[in-house]
């Protein structure tokens, strides 16, 4: 008998930290396989729409064990904390984002499924008695994995575009605002669709950006008494702010002068107060 899962809590945070651990990990299986379809039609000198490989050299352009760690891992968590988020009881009321992530996982099964039957059934194949079987399973193979592979990458682009739109949704979730704030620096780390990495996530949930960012994770750390923290995320939001007011002296935009003239001082009153209490 396999070992039951072991699943966080339900909650925002860990379906989007669910969802970006299988981004990350698909991201190479997708840049692996594209790199080596390019260098066979190189090799042979051919368009890759009329490429075709050996049984061999077909399996090789996947990872079979690399599939089920993405499938088994974090693809199986980001789908059950959409079921466990996103849904309700009569499952009338289903975001997209629910259903991405079930042919998300779906689509890993059939690859995973398609590039075991090639690598482990096609060398059984005799190529003298069975030539046609074996012809038929590659012209297979040929169609299905270009169509799944590109179909992945744009569901998991997809997946990210209706997140993305989500983020403004939990900011004023003080689990997400915190763990964004500690773990988000990492998570989005080498992620090329966010160049500024957790400032970038920080721009699509406030409307000040990184500065309010930080701002609202030290203002959540201030309210539970986490005097480290409000002292690192204060810190960090005054340093955003005065980058803004640099920035917004010279358009001469007076009132988010303002604006971003309060943050600071807001953010340096937790500051002094953090320490007084440290």
């Amino acid at each position: 008998m396999s070992t039951p899962r072991i699943l966080g809590d339900a909650n925002y945070w860990n379906l989007v930290e669910a969802f970006f651990r299988a981004y990350k990990e698909f991201e190479p299986i997708f840049d692996t396989y594209e790199d080596r379809v390019h260098r066979h039609a190189h090799d042979q000198g051919i368009d890759r729409r009329y490429l075709r490989l050996e049984a061999e050299e077909v399996s090789r352009l996947l990872d079979f064990e690399t599939l089920g760690t993405l499938r088994d891992g974090a693809l199986f968590e980001f789908k059950a904390m959409t079921h466990a988020c996103l849904r309700d009881l009569s499952l009338r009321n289903r975001d997209k984002l629910d259903r991405y992530a079930n042919e998300l996982f779906h689509n890993v099964s059939i690859l995973k499924e398609v590039q075991f039957g090639i690598s482990t059934f096609a060398p059984q194949y005799d190529r003298q008695t069975e030539a046609s079987e074996y012809e038929s399973m590659l012209r297979e193979v040929h169609e299905e994995f270009p169509l799944l592979v590109h179909r992945l990458r744009a569901l998991f682009v997809k997946a990210r575009e209706r997140i993305n739109a989500m983020f403004p949704n939990y900011r004023d979730n003080r689990i997400f605002v915190r763990s964004l704030y500690l773990y988000g620096e990492e998570l989005f780390d080498d992620l090329t669709c966010y160049p500024q990495g957790l400032d970038d996530i920080y721009e699509l949930m406030y409307e000040y950006g990184a500065g309010q960012g930080y701002f609202e994770a030290a203002q959540s750390f201030y309210q539970g008494s986490f005097t480290n923290r409000v002292r690192e995320a204060a810190g960090k939001a005054v340093k955003a702010f005065e980058r803004m007011v640099g920035r917004f002296e010279e358009t001469g935009d007076q009132q988010e002068l303002q604006i971003f003239q309060k943050y600071i001082e807001d953010s340096m009153r937790m500051l002094a107060d953090s320490d007084d209490h440290h």
